[in-house]
């Protein structure tokens, strides 16, 4: 399995994905599989080491998976915190421009301003809600925080 390192740097080297070794040095010449098979892998595989690499390497894929997931979710959170704000700033310019108008005077619009703050506020709450769930240990009972994370959220939807 022929990798090569092409990243912003482009380090160029060259290693077999599944046993990590270097590819000139091992499997250059042919002998050990050529490009799409590594014979170094197939005969470790079911040694301690490689199960244990095997295993390491799915733990750090999962660790960044979680990553990615909280991640997205926070910054979609963020993201939404910022859309409010930025539509608090235009409805105040909207009432400022059309404040003589008469058609939409009699409409309480306070309760319209009101409502994007709390929203744009209970978002960026939420956000940081899975900072904290990112770093807290496995092993500690999350209902609290979820239970607290569902009443904002719940809280948001009815304003």
């Amino acid at each position: 399995m022929h990798m090569t390192c092409k990243s912003a740097i482009g380090c160029g080297h060259e290693f077999c994905w599944l046993c990590m070794a270097d590819w000139k040095k091992v499997h250059a010449r042919g002998k050990l599989g050529g490009y799409y098979r590594c014979t170094i892998y197939e005969e470790g595989k079911h040694s301690k080491t490689v199960k244990d690499a095997d295993e390491k390497m799915q733990q750090e894929k999962e660790e960044l998976e979680r990553y990615e997931f909280h991640l997205k979710l926070y910054d979609n959170l963020l993201k939404d915190s910022e859309f409010a704000k930025k539509l608090q700033i235009k409805f105040t310019e909207l009432l400022s421009s059309k404040g003589n108008d008469r058609s939409i005077r009699h409409v309480n619009w306070t309760f319209v301003y009101d409502s994007a703050i709390e929203v744009s506020r209970i978002k960026r709450m939420c956000a940081f809600i899975y900072v904290i769930l990112y770093y807290m240990p496995k092993d500690v009972d999350l209902e609290i925080l979820e239970k607290n994370k569902k009443t904002l959220l719940q809280e948001q939807r009815s304003r």
